[in-house]
């Protein structure tokens, strides 16, 4: 326990970037954090009979769950992005937890579950997935946990088991719904396991049989209820997997889903499916052994695991059917079935590969298992601190007639991220191939969204208007304002200054971002807007230029370096010539701090 917790500390102690941990690249990466905040603010006032409603709220492009659960933990560790993030180690505990009784199920053995729990607990890719809030961790914590209790009731008792391993793979399917195509091998394998020493009987079948009738009639019914109420989610997961047209489906302004339309739904999604040609190539023959070595495991662990899975398939029987049910799922799903290659489909899997060495770790010598425990414990706490805690490097500095290296452009960037061997290098955990929703290493320099907005906003708060114009492209990428209403409801939440009004603008047009849409006009004449520009300053003596909107009338209160970045020098703050609002800075423009 000394062990998880000092490694607990070194993932929960990453510093905060005010980047979602090196994820944000866009104002559209809160999105999640908005759905959450807003989640939060209406629970207050919702009563138990309209929970199924406020549950719908969180169905968008993924399902709830994660909605539901952050806005809980909210109010006991603070609804902040960087609070609720590090939460994600509870995930990472109940993996832990529930591989540690598979194998203390199938092997008999305590010592030995608590030694496969301790080693998925300390899996690379799994705390470091923690610092993310997305869906494919808490997915993969309770699909294990359904298994883990199917297999520690089947035999005892094979309907409840069925019953309660059905309702928490519903749960799984809630975080996300590739739970469902990842379920039946996982849980196969469960119901193909019998304890050392018992063989199959009629009775061993029959309870077998039993438990997957009521694990699928479970599951089954819990699933029509929920997309009686919203098949929205499920309609945009077939859409940004296969494509096609984005249907109609129930979404939190109140439309009914159609749970009768799913099953014709996925008939029609039948042929991508099935069209195994259609998604294996080259690129993904290399891929997935590529970054299960260097992006789930990394290489030093993936020695330990491959040496303990050569152990295991010579000298172990233990957990066979589970490992190979889960190992030939996956294979076929990854390389037939999912055109995507993204190492987040290996999270499920990977623990798989971690019990299996530790089933052949168990059938060395004493001395040996100890001598080779106390390894995998220090190269896995040297694997976290490395990933989370080892410092940037400063950019080289570019030689004559060299770009900076900002100026590179998304799309080479991405181009990049996407090929297999890119930035594979050193013992480390490497950065997945999402930068944005996987895991990222805390020396993975990328361009932060708007490193000034924290700094922007206090100097607004400070100003006391009510009013706040935004210009639209304060930086590349910027979507819909997304950070700004995630920003003000989060302070109403809070209990903390809010704006009555926050809107883009693009030369005299206007987007509400937050709160209600107020004319210019009107918020002039009361005093109570004030606006949040780009303001280029690279040459002096060139004439300050302005956007249409701030042509005449309007006086600079404050300026904002952006230091070294892709297009204007600095942001300013503009009021009203003889407003009184951003007094704090009387006479020339003020100055607010650098980006933290």
């Amino acid at each position: 326990m000394l062990v998880v917790g000092f490694a607990f500390s070194l993932v929960a102690t990453r510093p905060y970037d005010d980047a979602l941990f090196h994820h944000a690249r866009a104002g559209s990466d809160w999105s999640h954090h908005y759905i959450r905040v807003q989640m939060a603010t209406s629970l207050q006032t919702t009563q138990t009979s309209d929970l199924s409603t406020w549950l719908v709220e969180g169905d968008h492009d993924f399902p709830p769950l994660i909605h539901v659960v952050g806005t809980l933990l909210g109010y006991v560790v603070g609804h902040s992005e960087a609070n609720i993030q590090r939460t994600g180690l509870l995930w990472v505990l109940i993996l832990g937890l529930a591989v540690g009784l598979v194998a203390a199920r199938l092997s008999r053995s305590r010592p030995l579950g608590i030694a496969a729990g301790t080693a998925v607990l300390l899996m690379p890719s799994a705390h470091a997935a923690s610092m993310t809030y997305y869906f494919d961790l808490p997915m993969t914590a309770l699909l294990w946990l359904s298994a883990a209790v199917l297999m520690a009731t089947q035999d005892k008792w094979p309907l409840r088991a069925g019953v309660l391993a059905g309702a928490i793979c519903f749960l799984a399917g809630l975080g996300k719904w590739t739970a469902l195509p990842m379920a039946p091998p996982l849980l196969l394998g469960v119901l193909a396991c019998l304890p050392p020493g018992q063989r199959w009987t009629s009775i061993a079948v029959g309870r077998r049989v039993l438990s997957a009738t009521a694990l699928t009639g479970t599951l089954v019914v819990l699933l029509v209820h929920y997309w009686k109420l919203s098949t929205r989610s499920w309609d945009r997961m077939l859409h940004m997997t296969y494509g096609g047209d984005l249907a109609q489906s129930a979404a939190p302004d109140g439309n009914d889903g159609d749970a009768s339309g799913i099953l014709s739904q996925l008939a029609s999604k039948l042929p991508d499916v099935v069209d195994l040609l259609a998604h294996i190539n080259l690129d993904s023959l290399f891929f997935y052994p590529v970054r299960l070595v260097f992006c789930v495991l990394s290489p030093m662990i993936a020695v330990l695991v491959i040496a303990g899975g050569v152990l295991w398939l010579r000298r172990s029987t233990l957990g066979w059917p589970l490992v190979g049910c889960l190992t030939a799922g996956h294979l076929f799903l990854l390389y037939f079935v999912i055109p995507d290659l993204d190492d987040r489909f290996l999270l499920t899997l990977a623990p798989a590969l971690v019990l299996a060495a530790v089933f052949g770790w168990q059938t060395l010598s004493e001395p040996l298992r100890s001598v080779l425990g106390c390894l995998f414990v220090c190269i896995s706490l040297w694997v976290a601190w490395d990933f989370h805690h080892t410092p940037p490097e400063p950019p080289p500095d570019p030689g004559p007639g060299e770009p900076h290296a900002h100026t590179r452009s998304a799309l080479e960037k991405a181009i990049d991220a996407a090929d297999v061997l890119t930035n594979l290098k050193g013992p480390g955990l490497q950065s997945g191939v999402d930068r944005q929703w996987g895991w990222s290493r805390a020396d993975d320099v990328a361009d932060r969204y708007f490193p000034l907005r924290d700094i922007i906003w206090e100097g607004l708060v400070q100003c006391e208007a009510q009013v706040v114009l935004v210009e639209n492209l304060l930086m590349p990428l910027d979507v819909g304002g997304l950070w700004w209403s995630y920003r003000n409801a989060l302070a109403a939440l809070e209990g903390e200054h809010t704006f009555q009004s926050i809107q883009g603008f693009e030369d005299t047009m206007f987007s509400t971002y937050s709160g209600d849409t107020i004319q210019l006009e009107a918020a002039i004449e009361s005093d109570s807007v004030v606006v949040v520009a780009r303001n280029d300053l690279s040459h002096p003596d060139a004439p300050l230029k302005r956007p249409p909107l701030l042509e005449t009338g309007w006086r600079r209160r404050a300026l904002a370096d952006r230091g070294e970045t892709e297009g204007a020098s600095h942001l300013a703050i503009w009021a009203p010539v003889g407003s009184k609002l951003c007094s704090q800075w009387a006479g020339q423009p003020g100055e607010l701090g650098p980006p933290r």
